[in-house]
């Protein structure tokens, strides 16, 4: 039966910013909508959070209201799950002998708001072919549970270079990827990274190979010798 003006307060739980607008004039018999503004921060934790929504009558056709009406609604603002991950080579360029073992470390990072299963693979594809040409290589660990932190999981993969490489250097590529389970599960996978490293095989050279230059210079040199010895003989 009256205009009224009402304040309005936000209260909200920590961890999200709220804002709304200060005060409504509202005419007698009639309704006023307002918007409530919610904002979280980056990488916010996957979390509820209460609001509660307080309005209180301040004036009556402009004199200050002497009586306590006051209403109340509470609301929830639910943080939803996303997924992100990140990896790290420790060696992206690597040289190595033929036949011999090492071990590639990846860091990996959830950069996501929750707890995630991080599944560890080497595409099928790239696996195949460095196998065909040789190489020998285990991935120990194929998943980890991860919590949302700045800590990354160290992912280990052994490898063990061809045994006959021949008399040339090769280069060859590894490709290691870390896929999302959250991400397989809601978003079709979409949060999928890969890293590739490049390991430089030395050739195999033959024992001796590099005297041979040496021993030629030496039969030259007798050779020279021989033809001069023959040449003073012929003088006499």
């Amino acid at each position: 039966a009256y205009d009224e003006t009402v304040s309005i307060q936000i209260t909200a739980s920590p961890g999200i910013a709220v804002a709304a607008s200060g005060t409504l004039s509202i005419g007698a018999g009639q309704t006023a909508d307002f918007p409530i503004g919610v904002l979280a921060p980056v990488k916010a934790e996957m979390k509820d959070h209460p609001i509660t929504v307080r309005a209180t009558v301040t004036h009556v056709n402009g004199v200050t209201n002497t009586q306590s009406t006051i209403q109340e609604m509470n609301m929830i603002v639910s943080i939803k799950q996303f997924s992100m991950v990140q990896i790290v080579a420790q060696d992206s360029f690597t040289q190595l002998r033929p036949k011999v073992d090492y071990t590639f470390i990846f860091d990996v990072y959830n950069h996501g708001n929750q707890q995630d299963k991080m599944r560890f693979s080497i595409p099928d594809k790239n696996l195949d072919t460095l196998r065909e040409l040789g190489f020998q290589i285990t991935l120990p660990a194929v998943s980890m549970e991860m919590q949302a932190t700045d800590t990354p999981y160290k992912v280990r993969i052994n490898v063990r270079t061809p045994k006959n490489q021949g008399w040339t250097d090769e280069y060859f590529q590894l490709e290691f990827q870390a896929q999302s389970d959250f991400s397989c599960r809601e978003e079709d996978c979409l949060t999928t990274e890969s890293q590739m490293i490049t390991i430089y095989v030395r050739g195999v050279y033959l024992p001796g190979f590099e005297i041979i230059p040496t021993l030629s210079m030496v039969a030259l040199a007798a050779a020279v010798l021989g033809r001069r010895f023959i040449n003073d003989e012929e003088e006499e």
